[in-house]
């Protein structure tokens, strides 16, 4: 912290990219105030209350995985005209747009799904918490829920895994992508890489067929 706060005063930095996993990094306000660029990664975090962030640029990921997906792409958003012009064919298709700005514009009907299955799955992994190893890892938002993702600590990883894989049902770290991966098997952050590697992800997307929601629900309730 103290490295970054000195770099920080001694004008090294102009801009600062913040990503968060569910939860609104707070106090965006001490970056400003050291005339910073605020860049934020919020596609992990798009939320009723968004109005609340104040930022120079917002960055949206349109992937599979993300709340807003359009089949891959991005946008970018900012009150700045002097972002640089994105090429014609790095643009996306209007398929895309039309796509991206469906789910925009439906937002709370998406989230509400989301919200459905998570519940879904809750009940299911309750059935199969009797030996107490693996838990959901809570809401890791703060503040209001948007069911970004449903994610468990899995004690007994390696085995865990092979569990969810042999029944084809894809899981991910739910830290991916995060800072940490730039301090992997730190020993100064054994807390944070202890997480890293034992909480994962399970699909929790709002196109998810109902076939695949029971698959799902069958296999959190037989966890060993």
């Amino acid at each position: 912290k103290k490295a970054a706060e000195d770099a920080i005063n001694s004008n090294d930095i102009k801009a600062v990219y913040l990503s968060s996993k569910g939860s609104h990094i707070e106090n965006i306000d001490f970056f400003k105030s050291k005339g910073l660029k605020v860049i934020y990664d919020i596609s992990d975090i798009i939320s009723d209350n968004m109005k609340k962030i104040e930022v120079d640029i917002a960055l949206v990921s349109f992937d599979d995985d993300k709340i807003i997906s359009s089949a891959g792409g991005a946008c970018i958003l900012s009150n700045d005209y002097k972002i640089p012009y994105v090429p014609k064919e790095e643009k996306l298709s209007d398929m895309n747009v039309a796509l991206a700005q469906m789910q925009l514009e439906c937002f709370d009907v998406y989230k509400q799904r989301r919200s459905e299955i998570s519940d879904i799955y809750s009940r299911a992994f309750e059935i199969s918490k009797r030996n107490n190893r693996n838990y959901v890892f809570g809401n890791i938002d703060r503040d209001e829920s948007n069911f970004f993702t449903f994610s468990l600590f899995l004690d007994n990883t390696d085995d865990d895994l092979k569990f969810f894989e042999k029944r084809k049902i894809p899981v991910k770290k739910t830290f991916s992508q995060s800072f940490i991966e730039n301090f992997k098997d730190k020993p100064k952050f054994k807390n944070a890489n202890f997480l890293y590697n034992k909480v994962y992800s399970i699909p929790l997307y709002y196109f998810l067929k109902q076939d695949e929601i029971e698959l799902i629900k069958k296999v959190l309730s037989v966890l060993p």
